[in-house]
């Protein structure tokens, strides 16, 4: 008989949304629909970024927006996009004001976006920069 490794089993991936629209303006907030894994909602900050928090609410309003979830890394990261067809790309990346905490949601990759992070991590993230190399724009 021959023995084999077990493979190491797959972290989950996010189900489609449920709805048309994944990213949905609900109040002052959003709704981020990541289909089997759950509702998020956000509560965006217009103070820490007024260009992503126009980009944001603009996919959201979009009739056919594409927000997408690619990646979870459990007690780490949520990360995914925010995409809508007519909706003007943001224009700035202003620097955090603070560091990152647990629950904020910023531009991946220090980039104005479409590509977001949900931090999941325990503890202030001094490691992307103090106070933050990238856009905070809202939290969950």
């Amino acid at each position: 008989a021959e023995l084999r490794a077990a493979a190491a089993p797959e972290p989950p991936r996010p189900a489609a949304a449920s709805h048309p629209e994944p990213l949905r303006k609900v109040g002052a907030g959003l709704q981020m629909d990541f289909g089997s894994l759950g509702v998020v909602r956000v509560n965006l900050r217009p103070e820490w970024s007024p260009t992503s928090f126009e980009y944001a609410t603009g996919v959201a309003a979009a009739r056919s927006n594409t927000s997408t979830v690619y990646r979870l890394e459990p007690g780490f990261l949520i990360q995914g996009s925010l995409l809508a067809r007519g909706v003007k790309p943001n224009s700035k990346n202003p620097r955090g004001a603070k560091v990152m905490e647990r629950g904020e949601i910023g531009w991946a990759g220090g980039s104005k976006g479409p590509d977001y992070f949900i931090y999941m991590g325990t503890g202030p993230a001094g490691w992307l920069g103090v106070p933050h190399d990238g856009t905070v724009w809202a939290e969950v």
